[in-house]
């Protein structure tokens, strides 16, 4: 996980999202991560061409192929039996578990605040898709419903994506459970899915005008378990080399240190956006709005081209790389903290910075490393990533 604080900006912007309920003797839900196994991969230019197909925006041709590149290179360093020299190439995977259908199969899912579809592995799909992956058979599940004319698809920018039906069925997530929450069942998902069998699906947790089901868009988990919450609210807590956690319907005061910063939300877009007043390169800040989203299902932070110069302008041997498609520097680089700021009100200003020591994302040649800030030019806003 690159930007631990992201997970305090998400959850400051997500506070926002709606008004608070009336208390009522109603339950918190609490969702802890669990290791899942290692990301066996954890390329720099593959990720930022992925964050590319999620938002559907153009890759550029460099970025593509050492996207390309550094992934065959590192199969091949896997197929041999060896290692790369850096340990952040092979670091855990974090997931949640959902139990889904009655009798309930429990899927490890990945909580997704950049979109808004339930979907899942399922035994609609073809074996050589579904192979090591758990899966869900609505077919199985007494209290499963088909949604008949109802389909779902997911596609991205290099034609990958998942697609398939649609059912009604229980979700438990926690201890609340959802009695008739739409499940997007997969019948057909892409290689960039099917090589991940620690994760068989996603939750996401953007806002529901974003969900893909025709003919009408599908509720969102936390939209259709919203009236049983305490507080009309949700939080991620995300953790650097640990499991970290979800949470619905109250704030959990031991995740999160000083006041809370309230950012108004831009709730036109469908994401949780939000303007950021600055940023800070070491502790210097720049007055500059940032129109950003929180996305815990995009690995990098993306900003615009002038801020990354200003940050990576501080690291000695930095540049900006078309051979390994993005910002390098070397790895024995000392880097330098980051820090978005969030106005307060009455002008009052709060930075939330992340070490420099987690923004060396991942080695891509010999004493060569990837930086965790690259361009958002082409995407049409600023990510703040957070696995």
């Amino acid at each position: 996980m690159l930007f631990p604080v992201t997970a305090i900006v998400a959850f400051v912007s997500i506070v926002q999202a709606v008004p608070a309920a009336q208390k009522q003797e109603r339950q918190g839900v609490r969702v802890h991560q669990v290791a899942t196994g290692k990301r066996h991969i954890r390329s720099g230019p593959l990720h930022l061409a992925h964050a590319h197909n999620k938002f559907s925006a153009h890759i550029p041709e460099h970025i593509s192929v050492a996207a390309k590149n550094d992934k065959a290179k590192k199969q091949q360093t896997q197929q041999a039996g060896g290692v790369t020299a850096s340990s952040i190439d092979y670091d855990e995977e974090y997931l949640c578990p959902v139990s889904i259908g009655s009798p309930a199969v429990t899927l490890n899912l990945d909580f997704d605040t950049g979109s808004s579809d339930l979907w899942v592995f399922s035994g609609q799909m073809p074996g050589s898709e579904s192979a090591g992956h758990s899966l869900y058979r609505p077919h199985f599940s007494y209290s499963a419903q088909a949604k008949r004319g109802y389909t779902w698809n997911i596609g991205y920018g290099d034609g990958s994506g998942s697609s398939g039906n649609v059912f009604m069925d229980k979700v438990r997530i926690g201890p609340v459970t959802a009695t008739s929450m739409t499940v997007e069942c997969a019948t057909s998902v892409s290689p960039s899915f099917t090589s991940d069998t620690n994760n068989d699906g996603l939750v996401g947790l953007a806002m529901s005008s974003l969900n893909t089901v025709q003919p009408k868009p599908a509720k969102t988990f936390f939209d259709t378990i919203r009236g049983q919450l305490p507080e009309q609210l949700f939080t991620t807590y995300l953790r650097h080399n640990a499991p970290g956690a979800y949470t619905f319907g109250y704030l959990n005061q031991s995740e999160y240190q000083g006041q809370i910063v309230y950012a108004p939300l831009n709730k036109t877009t469908g994401f949780w956006s939000f303007t950021a007043a600055g940023y800070a390169v070491g502790g210097t800040m720049v007055s500059e709005t940032l129109g950003c989203i929180a996305d815990t299902g995009t690995s990098l932070v993306l900003l615009p081209d002038d801020v990354l110069a200003a940050y990576y302008g501080q690291v000695n041997g930095a540049s900006q790389s078309q051979q390994y498609g993005g910002w390098v520097f070397p790895c024995s680089a000392d880097l330098p903290t980051f820090g978005i700021t969030l106005e307060n009100g009455n002008n009052a200003a709060s930075t939330f910075n992340v070490p420099g020591l987690y923004i060396n994302y991942a080695q891509v040649a010999d004493g060569v490393c990837y930086g965790g800030l690259q361009s958002s030019a082409g995407v049409g806003f600023n990510i703040l990533g957070g696995e």
